[in-house]
């Protein structure tokens, strides 16, 4: 019997100025489709890639670029993207320092089980009867601390390396469980695509892919006075589309989304101890008077 290793070993993958792709997956998982597990750092790489496999592309560091469908999608460190299985892809790296990132191929028939298993019935998987359905992600661009998945993969990638060598008993725990936090994502994601008020799926899924673009851009200047025609221009929609798309998909306008991202800094700071004029003016508040109601209407003491 293979003993298992732990899957956590200590390096620092920052490290050195190293060009390097390596498959760092000791074995072959017996009875499951093929499989790799691959640690890059590179500054200029390009590939056309016909019909590729399934794969989760986590940036540790730096930015890779991929093109699907005349769609381009650009993965910054803390991110991580999903290549579908059988898509046409173009793969470009050009950066001056090293590109730090891990491709994982997981095996596609332990994705499916993982679809199974969330999406159908005991009675049906004991039957032989569970839908036959094809495992296929969303197109987006994931910030790993806003997914089950994303955290999954910061948790089991954090201290990992190309001289890292991982057993089939580790692997097949980290397809597993892989495999169901993504497909619990997707899910998720499909109770939001059909908020959307379109029938086509490829239409919903490129509104989504919009909007959530603005949402990011949302949370990375949330304590920013946001603009309408900013937002807009970034989901490349109308200000009405995206406004009525964007209350259509997260139950509150831009605004209000903003103020609730407000509110839970200012929730951080007042239980540090600031005062309601500092943390006012720190999280870009328009008044204290305003933010001490608004907390209190979260229900945070004085």
């Amino acid at each position: 019997m293979v003993e298992a290793m732990p899957f956590h070993i200590f390096i620092n993958l920052m490290g050195g100025e190293t060009t390097y792709i390596k498959n760092i997956q000791a074995e072959h998982l017996t009875d499951f489709g093929p499989s790799k597990f691959v640690m890059s750092s590179l500054n200029s790489f390009y590939k056309e890639h016909t019909a590729s496999p399934l794969s989760i592309k986590y940036v540790v560091n730096g930015e890779e670029n991929y093109r699907i469908a005349n769609q381009n999608y650009s993965v910054k460190s803390g991110q991580y993207f999903i290549l579908n299985e059988e898509e046409d892809v173009i793969i470009d790296v050009n950066s001056k320092e090293n590109t730090q990132g891990v491709c994982i191929y997981p095996p596609l028939d332990i994705m499916q089980g993982a679809l199974e298993k969330l999406t159908a019935g005991t009675d049906q998987i004991l039957e032989g009867n569970a839908p036959n359905q094809k495992v296929a992600f969303t197109h987006k661009v994931n910030r790993t601390k806003s997914s089950l998945a994303g955290r999954f993969l910061e948790q089991k990638l954090h201290n990992l390396n190309r001289n890292s060598s991982l057993s089939a008993i580790a692997l097949f725990e980290f397809y597993s469980e892989l495999g169901e936090v993504l497909i619990l994502d997707q899910l998720d994601i499909n109770k939001e695509l059909v908020k959307l008020k379109t029938h086509r799926k490829t239409t919903q899924e490129e509104l989504y892919r919009r909007l959530s673009l603005a949402k990011d851009w949302i949370h990375d200047n949330k304590l920013d006075k946001i603009q309408l025609e900013t937002l807009a221009e970034i989901s490349c929609l109308s200000k009405f589309h995206f406004l009525r798309s964007f209350k259509d998909l997260y139950g509150v306008s831009p605004y209000q989304y903003s103020i609730q991202l407000k509110l839970d800094e200012a929730e951080i700071y007042r239980l540090k101890g600031f005062s309601y004029a500092e943390v006012s003016e720190r999280v870009g508040f328009s008044d204290s008077k305003n933010l001490k109601r608004a907390l209190k209407k979260r229900g945070l003491a004085s």
